[in-house]
């Protein structure tokens, strides 16, 4: 349903997907014209004994796929299975890593690091309150590539103290990555969530789970 959508709606779009420790679909990539990777291990919350939890290594996969499938475009989406495209995104993102309009909230202690970090400029949905970054948010290439090439492991580590959700979550993480090097995130008209009264307004909805737990059809 996600790629079926979002070619429907993106027909000349490069789209990378990853089976993440999962099952082999490389006849998935075939139907829908995506470039393919099937890494070995899971990125997740060790749910279970061959995952890890290190988000970072996703950074990295999303940094390979910058240079090859994405280089010639500006802006990706990150879509994964219960994102639904409605229609083809009308609106320019407004923030480097675009999305809803307020994540869960940081702890007190990594807020204390980024309002020491940029002062004035930390404030409420934007810099350091808050993170975004799930299925349907949007983030610019090139910006992404200068974080991540001028952010370490170690730095996400030493988050990760003061907020375990750093390396343990996707959206957390690249929100963090965006934060932490003085890029302002927030809202996207284009997205929204897929029981939002306004759905069909939006180019991408999140949260639908009405194909979860059921087999496969190509």
């Amino acid at each position: 349903m996600a790629l079926d959508s979002y070619v429907t709606h993106n027909p000349s779009s490069p789209i990378h997907l990853v089976s993440d420790g999962g099952d082999d679909l490389a006849d998935l990539a075939k139907k829908f014209h995506c470039s393919y990777v099937r890494e070995a291990f899971n990125v997740g919350r060790a749910r279970k004994a061959d995952a890890t939890a290190n988000q970072f290594i996703w950074l990295q996969r999303i940094y390979r796929a910058c240079q090859t499938t994405f280089a010639e475009v500006d802006w990706i989406v990150l879509l994964e299975s219960d994102v639904e495209c409605l229609r083809s995104p009308a609106h320019p993102p407004r923030y480097s890593l675009a999305g809803g309009r307020n994540g869960p909230a940081w702890t007190p202690p990594l807020r204390t690091l980024l309002a020491e970090k940029f002062g004035q400029r930390v404030r409420n949905g934007g810099l350091g309150m808050n993170y975004i970054g799930c299925g349907g948010s949007i983030f610019h290439k090139e910006r992404f590539i200068h974080c991540l090439e001028r952010t370490d492991l170690a730095v996400f580590e030493e988050a990760q103290q003061l907020d375990l959700r750093i390396l343990g979550w996707t959206d957390a993480t690249i929100c963090f990555l965006f934060q932490f090097n003085g890029w302002d995130t927030g809202d996207w008209e284009d997205y929204g969530r897929h029981d939002d009264p306004d759905r069909e307004r939006r180019a991408f909805v999140h949260g639908s789970k009405r194909f979860y737990n059921k087999p496969l059809v190509l």
